[in-house]
């Protein structure tokens, strides 16, 4: 999340906007959002409702797996990255090009 952070206004000048999700309580998430210093939404699904939709619930540990949604102005999915650890993830240069190729 810190990484996406740092180039925040990358994506920004794009008109593409970061939210996280995670299965955290709100508190949890807001002292990581403080402690990380996040200027993007992070937003609790605690019941793992929205996390299920998308199709990233990882049942064995109650939580969703890493997850890059790339989603345009109408709400269609776009493209999307479902990683099956933490350290399996696109870096952020994949990721704004990608928003540059799918959404612009």
């Amino acid at each position: 999340m810190a990484r996406f952070e740092e180039r925040r206004k990358e994506f920004e000048a794009r008109s593409a906007r970061i939210v996280a999700i995670s299965v955290d309580p709100v508190d949890a998430s807001q002292r990581l959002a403080t402690r990380l210093e996040l200027h993007y939404p992070l937003l609790s699904d605690e019941k793992g409702d929205v996390i299920r939709a998308y199709g990233v619930w990882h049942a064995e540990k109650e939580i969703a797996l890493p997850s890059i949604f790339v989603i345009d102005q109408k709400g269609i999915i776009r493209w999307k990255r479902i990683s099956r650890s933490v350290t399996d993830r696109p870096s952020e240069d994949d990721v704004l090009d990608i928003v540059e190729r799918v959404v612009h």
